[in-house]
């Protein structure tokens, strides 16, 4: 399942989005774990280690880019972009 995630807008009519690209991927992260997936089985798929993966999850450090990318991939979350609309003044 791939997740939308269009950042800093109401997508899912008034849900509440998380604001940067680690908060939905922690987000998500967690929802894995909390449903039976296990940070083996994701260290495993993203190649980013077990340890690192904790420490970002609890908020103790951020992962680079292309940490990010890989577990992004692994938990099925896609980033939307949409251009902003002019308002006329």
């Amino acid at each position: 399942m791939k997740l939308a995630v269009q950042f800093g807008t109401d997508l899912f009519g008034g849900v509440d989005l998380p604001v940067t690209i680690s908060e939905t991927i922690r987000e998500q992260l967690a929802k894995a774990l909390a449903t039976g997936r296990t940070l083996h089985s994701i260290t495993i798929e993203s190649g980013v280690h077990w340890g690192h993966l904790g420490r970002f999850l609890r908020g103790q450090r951020g992962l680079s880019g292309r940490s990010l990318d890989r577990l992004a991939e692994v938990l099925g979350v896609v980033a939307v972009v949409r251009r902003r609309t002019r308002r006329h003044s």
